[in-house]
């Protein structure tokens, strides 16, 4: 959806930083996967797809998933904030929740 729906860059109120962002942290969690006939496959057609994921894959930037504030565009015009969290489960590490919660529900 980031990167092959142009309705992305307007949803997502920062989408260039989330975009690059989302990318070094995929790129982060696939390091302990094997490259596979799947992997490639998502990374040819993004590439084909996105010159943004393109030039972000090639810097190869590395991140960890990090929580913050998420910013969308609703479409009817009205902006909305969401507080993220990723839970990381304790005896699976590889296994990861990403929730985002409406800021202001969070205490």
């Amino acid at each position: 959806y980031v990167f092959l729906n142009p309705a992305a860059q307007t949803f997502i109120v920062d989408w260039a930083d989330r975009a690059q962002r989302l990318v070094a942290e995929y790129r982060a969690h696939s390091a302990a996967w094997p490259v596979d006939a799947r992997q490639q496959a998502l990374l040819d057609e993004l590439s084909a797809g996105s010159p943004a994921f393109a030039q972000a894959w090639r810097t190869q930037q590395v991140l960890s998933r990090e929580g913050g504030v998420r910013r969308f565009q609703r479409p009817d015009g009205l902006p909305a904030a969401y507080q993220q969290m990723t839970l990381q489960m304790a005896q699976q590490p590889e296994l990861k929740l990403t929730v985002l919660v409406p800021q202001g529900a969070v205490s």
